[in-house]
């Protein structure tokens, strides 16, 4: 007993001083390299595409921890939406930073208040609409500045004092040091200092020429300020936001994406707040989020989502606010054991559960998994509604390659499982629409062209019980040998036994 608590008690030990060191790793500053990452020496790069596809992908936050040892991050190509401070606090030593390709939408104005050494930055192809007033003031050291092909739209600056702005605190950086490239800048009364600001600022000046404007469409391609007389190029227009489209009614099922549109005319462009109920919305940028065109975006929806929304559209001219909408969340009943509506079988099928099984209820061949499809689908019409009648005209999942694809399963699985029964075929459905379709079928199966087949019809005999279909057609002189080659290796296979008939003028007629 005493041997086996010694060997137990030295695992533990032995354990938590692994634990102790990783942590003691972290608090003297040592790297502590990530699954799916490459560290060499101070050195970390979680890139997937330079890992060659190693395991860090499509991550949302930053490894952790980032110690002080770390003098060069690299994380491009993942799923960052938001880079906060917090996040930073102990990478005081970090002189590269390339965190581009993802999606971040947002910075804080003290996201980089620890990185004083950051050299070069690169933020390039994210989803940056805008940049807080200051987030640049602690980099005095930053050399490299990559903002190219982000959202954004207009720069911040002091509405008292156009020397504090977004450019403070960049001293060291140069004007061929700095991209600002594919942007959607909006040449907007926002955006009127730029031009006028660094007509003395030499630095500035070969950036600023070589910037388009993409809004408003009076100044789309017009360069912010003019190459030969280094003044501003074009006017600045503004007015108050106008709603032009408002949210709509919506239902949406449990764990699905909803898009509530706010469709805004204003200048310059509005800040965005969305409404559920009297609450304003908080961003999460996961759960929740801002569209670009400022629509509210709501992934994973649930039960509390529930309620009435409408945004209010704000700039420096005015407001404007939507009406209203109810947005409505249903339960997905894709796992609960019943058959319920929208299912074809149970769990299974229709337009939210996965797809069936092979000898499962279809209506469609989509309704199945790859490789099967849905007997007699093709004929049905295509904004069929899936329904929980017990007594509904469900067809079968089913294989490919089995009989039940061979001409009369699918023919007879056509017929009966129509939206109608093909009995009152003269009264409701358009005969010659149903007689294409099992042309269509026909051909399908014998592997013909269609034109060695022509005159399909088809007759239902009233039974006790259910209809008795017939279909004909007739075989064309250039193409009878291969239409009954094909016909044939059917019958000897026992797949036509009982159903096949030739008849007079080269006319053919299978009984289903």
């Amino acid at each position: 007993m005493s041997g086996a608590l010694g060997w137990r008690f030295a695992v533990v030990a032995s354990c938590l001083c692994v634990l102790l060191s990783i942590d003691d790793n972290a608090v003297h500053g040592q790297v502590v390299c990530p699954g799916g990452c490459l560290c060499t020496g101070g050195i970390m790069n979680c890139d997937p595409v330079a890992n060659s596809g190693r395991s860090w992908k499509f991550n949302t936050t930053l490894p952790r921890p980032l110690t002080s040892a770390i003098t060069s991050f690299t994380m491009s190509g993942n799923d960052l939406t938001v880079l906060q401070s917090d996040e930073l606090v102990n990478a005081t030593a970090i002189t590269r930073f390339a965190l581009n390709n993802n999606r971040i939408k947002f910075l804080e104005v003290t996201t980089f208040q620890y990185q004083a050494s950051l050299q070069t930055l690169d933020l390039s192809g994210n989803h940056l609409r805008t940049l807080p007033l200051g987030v640049f003031a602690n980099m005095s050291s930053l050399v490299t500045l990559n903002l190219a092909n982000n959202w954004i739209a207009t720069l911040p600056v002091s509405a008292s004092d156009l020397s504090v702005n977004v450019f403070t605190g960049l001293t060291s950086l140069g004007a061929q040091s700095l991209s600002l490239h594919g942007n959607q800048f909006s040449c907007d009364c926002s955006l009127m200092w730029l031009p006028n600001y660094v007509v003395n600022n030499q630095m500035l000046i070969a950036l600023v020429r070589s910037l388009t404007c993409q809004k408003p469409v009076a100044n789309r391609g017009v360069v912010l300020l003019d190459a030969e007389t280094a003044i501003p190029a074009l006017t600045y227009p503004c007015y108050s936001p106008n709603v032009t489209t408002s949210p709509s009614d919506s239902v949406v099922n449990t764990t699905a994406t909803i898009q509530l549109t706010c469709g805004v005319d204003a200048l310059p462009d509005p800040q965005i707040t969305w409404y559920q109920g009297d609450s304003p919305v908080t961003l999460d940028y996961y759960h929740l989020n801002l569209g670009r065109d400022g629509s509210l975006v709501i992934s994973d929806a649930r039960h509390g989502d529930e309620g009435s929304y409408y945004c209010n559209a704000t700039n420096d001219r005015g407001s404007s606010v939507s009406g209203s909408a109810q947005l409505k969340v249903d339960e997905v009943t894709c796992y609960n054991v019943v058959l319920n509506s929208n299912e074809t079988d149970v769990d299974c099928g229709g337009p939210l559960c996965n797809p069936c099984y092979n000898t499962q209820r279809c209506l469609l061949d989509r309704d199945c998994v790859s490789g099967s499809v849905c007997l007699g689908s093709h004929t049905l019409a295509s904004n069929l509604m899936y329904i929980s009648d017990q007594n509904a005209r469900y067809l079968t999942c089913a294989p490919v390659s089995e009989p039940g694809s061979t001409l009369v399963e699918r023919l007879r699985a056509s017929v009966r499982g129509r939206a109608s029964p093909l009995s009152t075929i003269n009264g409701t459905e358009d005969i010659a629409r149903v007689q294409q379709e099992l042309h269509t079928e026909i051909i399908t199966q014998l592997n013909v062209p269609m034109s060695h087949i022509s005159g399909v019809q088809i007759e239902a005999e009233a039974r006790h019980r259910r209809p008795l279909y017939k279909v004909r057609f007739q075989m064309a002189s250039g193409g009878a040998a291969n239409v009954q080659t094909a016909l044939d290796q059917q019958l000897h296979s026992g797949q036509l036994h009982g159903t096949l008939a030739y008849l007079d003028n080269n006319m053919v007629q299978l009984v289903l």
